[in-house]
C-alpha cells in the first residue's frame, strides 16, 4: 500500500531508535514541520519559544497539526498547536503517543 509507505518512513525512523536519540529525531522533525508552515529557518525555532509569539494562528496551527499527524500515524486534537504551544511542549506530547518500538515481524521458520 502506497499510502502506508509514504507515512511510515518519519514513524520508522522514530520507532527504530530508543531514548534520546528519538527524543532528537522528533524535536528535529516537529522543529522542521513548524518552521515549514511559519516559513522560517527551524534554527530560529528555540524549545521554549510560544509558537503563537513566532506568528502561528488558527489556520497555521491546522496545517501543522495535519503535518505532524499523517507522517507520525497519529490523530490530534484540533487544539494540539495551542494546548502544547511550544516545541518542547509538542515533543512531550508525541512522544507519549508514540509505540515504544515497531512491531517486529513474525519470525520465518
Amino acid at each position: 500500500d502506497s499510502g502506508n509507505a509514504a507515512t511510515g518512513g518519519v514513524l520508522d525512523e522514530l520507532l527504530a531508535v530508543a531514548g534520546d536519540d528519538r527524543r532528537e529525531r522528533l524535536t528535529a522533525f516537529v522543529r522542521q514541520e513548524i518552521a515549514a508552515v511559519l516559513a522560517c529557518d527551524g534554527a530560529d525555532i528555540e524549545p521554549r519559544d510560544r509558537l503563537q509569539n513566532l506568528g502561528l494562528d488558527s489556520l497555521t496551527s491546522v496545517e501543522l497539526q495535519n503535518r505532524l499527524q499523517r507522517p507520525l500515524g497519529l490523530t490530534l486534537p484540533t487544539t494540539f498547536a495551542f494546548d502544547y504551544p511550544t516545541l518542547e511542549a509538542m515533543t512531550e506530547y508525541l512522544s507519549g503517543q508514540l509505540p515504544e518500538k515497531a512491531t517486529p515481524a513474525a519470525p520465518v521458520k
